[in-house]
Formats: structure tokens, C-alpha cells, sequence
């Protein structure tokens, strides 16, 4: 292996990982999440109508409790109907927050986060949830989703408490590294950035296969924008291997990925891989017209 090669992999690695955590949408970097299963008793999993209510009770893990997120469906269309949120600490008769949303801004398949002002000591208190529609129906109505991981909390420490206190500075950055790392949705989203590099040192472009199905799949919250990133390594490092038909196979692949992804109603991801298509056919036609013209 040339050093010059060497070189330039461990560049792109750590270029790469920088903007993975750019991309990283999951929770701010100043907060902390923690994701729950939401059994199919307290979610609709159907369009909320006027009447049914999702309820359910959430235990804060730390305190500065200032999120709720859950897993939305949208049916494959644009809602425009309203939601209401609102949450109150059990045993109390008033609700802290009530919240209305327009249905027309909800992702459809993934998680959407319900704010509120942060609760400053909030640790091991119990809070109750309700969500509800008063204008819902079946054909214009969204759907809380139940299943593992689809109730998510998120405690947003403030910068000033964090710099004055050093000692829970340091507990803080110890638990974001676990959030960031030890999980096994967050080790794939990190795998992303490693492939790359390992693509060029060691001549592997079948990897970005598995890039492609790790980013349509994956259930941690990225920017889109992420999708031009992965275009630009599978172009220019097809461009560097004299390898143009790579990214017209990783569109293939995609197509394929985002046709059953479509079939099984997991909308979210076949728009992913929707886009990993077009990005793919980019890069391809970009890589064979600057090969053609080198070999000119």
C-alpha cells in the first residue's frame, strides 16, 4: 500500500466523520435522548379521528426534560388536519403544555418532535401524555405509531449550566458519548463515514452498498443533505478507481431498496432511496464524462 494512498484515506476519514457529525439530527448536541417502546394499547397505529386519544405516561430520566418525540405515520399523503399534544405531571390536574400542530409539516414514518419549555427538575417524575385530533378523519388524518423505540425523550441541558459546573460537565459528555456510540442504530450511522476511506485504501467499492442500505434504513434522524455527501465519495472515489459503472450499480441497488421499502409502507425510507437514485445517476454520468475525457 502506498503511503501517498494511506494518506489520503485517513483524510477522507476524518473529513468524513466531521461531517457525520454535521448530519447528526438525532437530538442537539447539548441534550440528551432516551427512546422507549410504545405498546399498541396506548398508540392508533390508524388515522386519529375525533373521539380516540393516544395516552400514555413517560418516566424523565434526567432532568431539563424538554422533548417528546413520537414515530408518525402519514399514509403516503399530505394531512392537513390539526393535532393536539399536551402533558401533564401525574397527579397534578393541570396540564404543563398544550400544544396544536398542523398535520401538513409531520414527516410520515418518522419521529416528530412535540416541545415544550424545559422542565428544569424533572428526574424520575412521572409525566402523563395525551395526544388527540379534533378534526381528524380516515382520509385526512395522521397515525402515532406503536412498536419498539418509537416514544423518544430528549432533556436539553443548558450551555451555562454545563461550563459552570464541571462535574456535570464531565457526567454529560460521558453519557452523550454512550448516546452517540453504544447503540446499534448509532454504530451503523457512524459505519457510514468509515466506508469511504475504506473504500479507497483497500479497493472495496461493493461497501457502498451497504452504505446506501444503512442510510435508507438506519432509524436515527439525519439531515437529508447527507444524501450529496455519500454522491461525492461514490463519484469521486469512482473517478480516482476507474470504476464509472459504480454508482450506476449503487442506483440500481437503491431502486431496488426503495421499490419494497414503498410495497411494505415504510414511506420515510423509500424516499431515501429515492433520493441515493438520483444522487447515484449524478455521479455516474459526472464519473463516465470525466473518465472519457481523461482518456481522450
Amino acid at each position: 500500500m502506498k503511503s501517498k494512498q494511506l494518506a489520503v484515506g485517513i483524510i477522507i476519514f476524518i473529513l468524513s466523520l466531521a461531517v457525520g457529525l454535521w448530519g447528526y439530527a438525532d437530538s442537539y448536541i447539548t441534550s440528551l435522548s432516551a427512546r422507549d417502546n410504545l405498546s399498541r394499547s396506548s398508540a392508533t397505529d390508524i388515522p386519529l379521528v375525533p373521539g380516540p386519544t393516544v395516552r400514555t405516561t413517560v418516566i424523565a430520566r434526567n432532568d431539563f426534560f424538554g422533548t417528546v418525540k413520537f414515530r408518525i405515520k402519514g399514509f403516503n399523503r399530505i394531512n392537513t388536519n390539526t393535532i393536539v399534544f399536551r402533558m401533564r405531571e401525574k397527579g397534578q390536574t393541570n396540564w404543563l403544555v398544550t400544544n396544536t400542530y398542523k398535520t401538513d409539516r409531520f414527516p410520515d414514518g418518522d419521529m416528530y418532535p412535540f416541545g415544550f419549555p424545559v422542565i428544569n427538575q424533572s428526574k424520575d417524575k412521572i409525566y402523563e401524555i395525551e395526544v388527540y385530533s379534533p378534526d381528524g378523519s380516515n382520509v385526512n388524518g395522521v397515525a402515532v405509531v406503536s412498536g419498539k423505540g418509537n416514544i423518544e425523550t430528549e432533556y436539553r441541558y443548558p450551555w451555562a449550566e454545563l461550563r459552570s459546573n464541571k462535574k456535570l460537565l464531565f457526567w454529560f459528555a460521558i453519557e452523550k458519548m454512550k448516546e452517540l456510540i453504544f447503540s446499534w442504530q448509532h454504530l451503523l450511522y457512524w459505519s457510514m463515514f468509515v466506508v469511504p476511506a475504506v473504500v479507497y485504501i483497500f479497493d472495496l467499492p461493493f461497501l457502498f452498498l451497504f452504505t446506501v442500505a444503512v442510510y435508507g434504513l438506519v432509524p436515527v434522524e439525519m439531515y437529508n443533505n447527507l444524501i450529496l455527501f455519500i454522491g461525492v465519495c461514490i463519484g469521486g472515489i469512482s473517478i480516482a478507481k476507474k470504476q464509472p459503472e459504480w454508482p450506476f450499480i449503487v442506483s440500481i441497488f437503491s431502486l431496488g431498496l426503495a421499490a419494497v421499502t414503498m410495497a411494505a409502507g415504510l414511506t420515510a425510507f423509500a424516499n431515501r432511496f429515492s433520493s441515493v437514485v438520483f444522487i447515484g445517476l449524478l455521479s455516474g454520468v459526472c464519473s463516465f464524462m470525466v473518465l472519457s475525457k481523461e482518456e481522450k
